[in-house]
């Protein structure tokens, strides 16, 4: 099956309170799995790729936040994270998929026995 939903990159550190609450949190109201959500430990400075892409989405503080659609950039949120709205926006792009494809009708391969 096919996913449709939004993704998440969430940038932080094992050693930021700030990080691991929000994390916490967002992770009680969202399903988060390899589908949509990706931890990048920032922290990692031996790693010159995940380097790379913290100076690709200018993170220069912790935790930093991104939700993409389709590979375009809709939500970002940096420092002190609103789970509440982080939450909204992860559920918004899932929620209309979900209604639009139930809302389809059958096709005829779906009524022939």
């Amino acid at each position: 099956m096919q996913y449709y939903g939004p993704r998440m990159l969430f940038f932080g550190s094992p050693d930021c309170y700030k990080c691991i609450k929000a994390l916490s949190d967002i992770s009680r109201r969202v399903t988060l799995d390899e589908r949509n959500f990706q931890y990048i430990n920032g922290d990692d400075f031996d790693n010159e790729e995940i380097q790379r892409l913290c100076d690709k989405h200018e993170v220069d503080e912790y935790p930093h936040v991104e939700i993409y659609v389709n590979g375009d950039l809709k939500y970002r949120e940096i420092g002190n994270l609103d789970i509440e709205e982080i939450s909204d926006r992860m559920f918004e792009v899932v929620q209309t998929k979900v209604i639009k494809n139930e809302s389809k009708p059958p096709t005829d391969e779906s009524n022939k026995s």
